[in-house]
């Protein structure tokens, strides 16, 4: 076909369907061979590459991811803006798309500076993003009606890994039974495996952390799992990702039935104000976070910095500056 004849829409159409293909495909190669990381970087950068790879198709008939333009990334970047997706998000799409334009080999190198952007300014830490006690209660209270009762165990024992441990939602779909043994046993939470293949330790301190752990193990031992078993899903190859999706999905879908409409007038004088906005399976890390450093310093054992530094370890972050993100 001559390209200069103007083409049907479903011509249109699927002539952008086989451009974005070819560069998907592209990007997939270097997804299927990169090995730097962790699964849960590599799989949300190729997610935003493959958007990339959408708006490229559709709006300059690219055939070569190496031959990106600056302004195609800046222009990429005005219709995230337009659509009113958020810093952040942004951000973090860009950075995907820098990521493979190096792993690509890309003629063109993308601009590192943000400022040229006017991206809304962030303030990390400026609202409190801890779900409420009661936040957490109902969750798990929706959680396990549902269809009778029991069928969403997972997901309560999921939230309650998030709420006494700060595990991240990745990290608790991980987490094996022996994990649980192992706590109970030493009195430390190993994370075998957390953001950036870290390893850390979670002190096990309260009663409610003990009390869990027995419950959890109980759950498993009832369901017929061995120490080498996952708790929360079966052992094949995509069961683990497959239950986080899951997870995240249930939050997404239900939590207009546990979120408190009035969170935002639940602030004592002196706090932050409270987050009403992307309240996910995360903000339990800031629940745990607070009760911990409150815990902490009821303890009297550590000083103000001492109390920070041990937060932040058993965070992952290994920084004091952090806590001040997930403090209240």
């Amino acid at each position: 076909m001559n390209t200069k004849e103007k083409l049907t829409p479903q011509q249109q159409a699927e002539r952008i369907e086989g451009l974005y293909k070819n560069l998907e495909s592209q990007a997939h190669r270097v997804f299927h061979h990169d090995r730097s990381g962790s699964i849960d970087t590599r799989k949300p950068y190729f997610a935003a590459e493959k958007r990339f790879c959408r708006f490229l198709a559709e709006n300059y008939s690219l055939q070569n991811l190496k031959n990106v333009e600056p302004r195609h990334f800046y222009a990429f970047a005005e219709e995230m803006k337009a659509k009113g997706l958020s810093t952040s998000y942004i951000y973090a799409t860009l950075s995907a798309i820098r990521y493979y334009n190096d792993k690509l080999g890309g003629k063109n190198e993308m601009p590192k500076d943000n400022k040229e952007l006017h991206l809304e300014k962030r303030h990390p830490g400026a609202l409190n993003r801890a779900w409420m006690d009661s936040e957490i209660e109902k969750a798990c209270r929706v959680a396990y009606e549902m269809k009778g009762g029991g069928d969403h165990l997972d997901i309560i024992a999921a939230f309650r890994l998030g709420q006494r441990f700060g595990l991240r939602v990745n990290e608790s779909v991980q987490v094996k039974v022996g994990d649980l043994e192992y706590a109970l046993r030493t009195r430390q939470f190993h994370v075998p495996r957390g953001k950036c293949g870290q390893r850390r330790d979670i002190p096990v301190t309260t009663k409610e952390q003990i009390t869990l752990l027995e419950k959890l193990v109980a759950y498993a031992k009832k369901k017929g799992k061995e120490s080498g078993d996952y708790l929360l899903c079966d052992n094949h190859d995509n069961s683990v990702f497959e239950e986080k999706k899951r997870i995240e999905r249930w939050i997404s879908n239900h939590k207009h039935k546990f979120q408190d409409p009035d969170r935002a007038s639940k602030v004592e004088p002196g706090k932050k104000p409270r987050a009403t906005k992307r309240l996910g399976f995360h903000s339990l890390r800031h629940t745990y976070t607070q009760k911990h450093m409150k815990f902490l310093r009821e303890q009297g054992k550590l000083s103000e910095k001492g109390v920070k530094k041990e937060a932040s370890e058993s965070l992952g972050h290994h920084r004091t500056s952090i806590t001040k993100i997930y403090e209240e």
